[in-house]
Formats: C-alpha cells, structure tokens, sequence
C-alpha cells in the first residue's frame, strides 16, 4: 500500500457559496438547519444556485481582464472567491502553484456554444479557449499575477480531493511552496439537470420543505439529489506556525463497476481509500467522518455499509449535502468548510433528521473527508486539529 501521509497546513480558506463566503455566515446556516435551495420554474426543480447573475459578479470583479467579458460563470465564482485573498501571502508568484479543478467546467458556455452551432451552423470564434478546461486556473493566475505552474483537474464528484492530492505531490517534492488548491462547479444548466433526472437520482421535491436532502436518513423510501453551484479554495502549505488545521493524509482507489454509475453494493472502493488514509495517518479511527453521502438510497447505503467494514466501531458520521446541495467536483471542499467549523467550535454538526439536537458539543481532534466520483475514482481525506 503506498503511503500518503501529506503533511498539508491549511493556512486560508476562500469561498463563495449560496450560504455565504464566512465561516460564521455558513455555522448559522447548519445551526438554523434550513437549506438554501429554491425553485427553479424553467426546469421545474429545486436546486441550490448562487445568488448573484454573472453580470452582478462582473460588476463585483470590476472586469481587470478583457477576456473576462467571455468567460464562464464558472470562472467567474472561483475569481469573485478569491477576490480578496492576500496577495503578499503568495510570496514569490514563481513559487505560488494553482490546483484547481472543475468536475463540469465551462457547462453553461459550452451549452451556448452548441446551441449556436445548431441554430446557426457554425460557433462563435471563442468557443474553444473559454470552454477549455484549464481556462479557470489560467485566469486566476493572470488576476492574481502568479506565474506559478497551473494545473486543473477533472475527476468528476473527486475533484477537490483530488487536486489537493497534486497540491501535497508539489509541495512535499520541493517544487511549490504553497498552492491554491480546490474547486468549482456551476452545475445549474439544461443539460447537467436533465442528466441527472435522466438518472432518476434527483429530488422530485417541489418545495424547500421537509428536507428534500435526506443524506445518510437510511430508512428514507426515496432517492434524491439537488444540484448546487460553489466556489471553494484553500490556500495549502507545509505545516507551520500558522496552520490550524493539517491535512494529515489521504488514500485512494477505484470503485469496481458494473456500469459508468454504479457504487458496490459494500463501497468495496472506499473501503480501501479509507484503510489506506488511516494507515497513511497511523490511526485506528477518527473522531468524525463526512461522507460523500448524496442522498440517494443505494449510494448512502453503500458509503455506511464501508465504513462499517472498516472500522470496529462506526465513528459519528455526517454530510452536507443536506444542507449544500450536491456541488459536484466541489463536494469535498464543502466538506473541508465543514470540518473547520467541528474543529473550531468543538462540536459535532449533523442534519436535524438525524440528531436532535443536531449540533453536539464534544472533542474532536481529527476528521475523515470521503469522496466518491462517476467513474469510480474515491478519495479520502485526513485532517487533524493543531
């Protein structure tokens, strides 16, 4: 088994979500239990949309680039996230490398772009450098003024995770010193949403009541996910004096499959991502784990049914999709925001329909973060409070 003991400090953390871009906007939120999905009267679905337009954000950015005027919502929320980080803390822009990732990447522009072509027979010249992938962590580089390597990833529901797992490999070779790493996704067009209906995995709830999400609710007799759109980055480094929070390590694995969307009935892939992320730490449990857990029947099953193999005693387990909606490549770094609030207020936070009360104060001190993608690719994370 390779170890992946990643050593990781979390030094800053920047993100625009529908719950708002703090910490303390995101607690209120978990401690009031209310989701911030709305109805969607085009598609005839909840979902959970980011509250500004593309022109309100470009208002927000001021535009500092040309290109900007064609880029994609996408690009857009990952800039007006990082709007204002420190740039003095970025040092050296040659020693500063972007990992940043998109499971969707320029959906909505690329939609157009195809709706152009069949309505007119041709595409608009700039269709294919703003729907490229990698054209999000180039533009955070320009605006930031990086010349740092820039990388961005793909790997569908594992692509935070995974983009962190480059970060480690950069920085812990020596050839980074830190990395904003993270992800995207603005998953709320004609085609993702009518994908995951063809799927019969969306929520078919026409209100935001009763909580449409019922993530890890294992006697729920319906399966639903609702689409949501985030930004959420972490500035990473190696552990030092102003770390509070270590990414300790990580494992991985495939997923075996019968078809492209498929989860073992046992979660025979997160199973080893999990043995190999608390070998690589020298654990035997930790205190709380955040499932991947969608809310869909099969999948939460699956993801309890791993850890249950795994551990001799099934730590407290949690999710926030519930609450956050499904973020796609930018699940796991949901799971990250959640897990700086259990460390830093020393609580446990669950959905109200699992717990009640669903805040519960008690020790924690490390924290497991899975992730599981189409396709298969599953990832967990360590992180340890310092």
């Amino acid at each position: 088994m390779i170890p992946m003991k990643l050593n990781l400090g979390i030094q800053s953390l920047h993100f625009e979500t529908p719950l708002g871009n703090t910490l303390s906007a995101l607690y209120e939120h978990y401690t009031s239990g209310i989701p911030a999905f709305s109805f969607d009267p085009v598609h005839q679905l909840l979902t959970s949309p980011f509250p500004y337009s593309n022109e309100e954000i470009h208002k927000v950015l001021g535009s500092p680039l040309r290109a900007l005027s064609f880029a994609d919502r996408s690009t857009l929320l990952t800039l007006l996230a990082l709007k204002n980080i420190d740039n003095a803390a970025l040092a050296d822009g040659l020693r500063s490398m972007i990992s940043i990732g998109s499971s969707r990447g320029a959906s909505g522009l690329m939609e157009q772009s195809v709706e152009y072509l069949q309505q007119n027979g041709k595409v608009q010249a700039y269709s294919s450098p703003m729907t490229t992938l990698g054209n999000i962590a180039s533009f955070v580089a320009q605006t930031l003024g990086l010349e740092g390597f820039q990388v961005e990833h793909s790997m569908t529901c594992s692509t935070s995770s995974q983009s962190i797992l480059n970060a480690a490999a950069w920085i812990n070779s020596g050839m980074a010193d830190r990395v904003i790493a993270g992800a995207v996704d603005t998953p709320l067009t004609p085609h993702n949403l009518a994908q995951m209906k063809a799927l019969k995995i969306y929520s078919k709830a026409a209100e935001n009541t009763n909580y449409p999400v019922r993530s890890l609710d294992l006697d729920k007799t319906s399966s639903g996910l609702i689409l949501g759109e985030a930004a959420i980055t972490a500035v990473l480094e190696k552990v030092n004096e102003h770390s509070k929070i270590r990414i300790l390590s990580a494992g991985f694995a495939t997923e075996p499959q019968k078809h492209p969307v498929a989860v073992d009935s046992e979660g025979i892939g997160l199973q080893n991502s999990m043995r190999m992320a608390l070998k690589s730490a020298g654990l035997g449990s930790v205190d709380v784990i955040i499932c991947h857990a969608t809310g869909t029947m099969e999948g939460d099953k699956a993801e309890v049914r791993a850890i249950d193999h795994v551990f001799d005693k099934r730590p407290l387990i949690t999710s926030t999709k519930w609450l956050t909606g499904h973020t796609f490549g930018a699940s796991g770094m949901h799971g990250i925001l959640l897990a700086a609030l259990m460390f830093g207020k020393q609580e446990f936070i669950t959905a109200p329909f699992l717990s009640d009360p669903h805040i519960i104060k008690t020790p924690i001190r490390n924290i497991m973060i899975n992730t599981l993608g189409f396709g298969g690719q599953a990832v967990s994370l360590v992180l340890e409070k310092i």
